[in-house]
């Protein structure tokens, strides 16, 4: 993914990101693919194909549910359940930090990915005592 579009994501995300419906059914991701489509809307208007965001950080619609997660979740709630597939996502969108972090440099992924996998699991680990 160019720098421009992990920037455009990044601030795009930071101003739109916003709070599924109160009383939306569990599992309805329907804020998240809303929240995609206006992104990729925006993206294609600034010349950022799909493919240039989701290069990094797959699924759009996934990483939009991941963010809208992240942002409802209570503070100080303790420890959740999570499923490996919830896991897998906070991993990806901590690699694609991490990757922002460092300027957007080509071929570290794996580097990224087992870098944010180590992190996570400090943090489950640190939210278990």
């Amino acid at each position: 993914m160019s720098k421009r579009a992990a920037d455009f994501l990044e601030e795009w995300v930071g101003e739109n990101a916003v709070r599924p419906v109160a009383g939306a059914p569990e599992g309805d991701d329907s804020e998240a693919r809303l929240r995609a489509d206006e992104c990729l809307i925006a993206a294609k208007e600034e010349g950022i194909a799909k493919e240039d965001i989701e290069e990094e950080i797959g699924d759009l619609v996934d990483y939009m549910s991941a963010v809208i997660a992240k942002i409802v979740k209570p503070l100080g709630s303790g420890p959740q359940i999570t499923t490996d597939d919830d896991r897998e996502q906070r991993i990806r969108t901590r690699a694609f930090y991490i990757w922002l972090d460092e300027g957007c440099p080509e071929g570290r992924a794996d580097v990224h990915w087992d870098m944010a996998t180590e992190l996570i699991a400090i943090e489950e680990n640190q939210l278990l005592t």
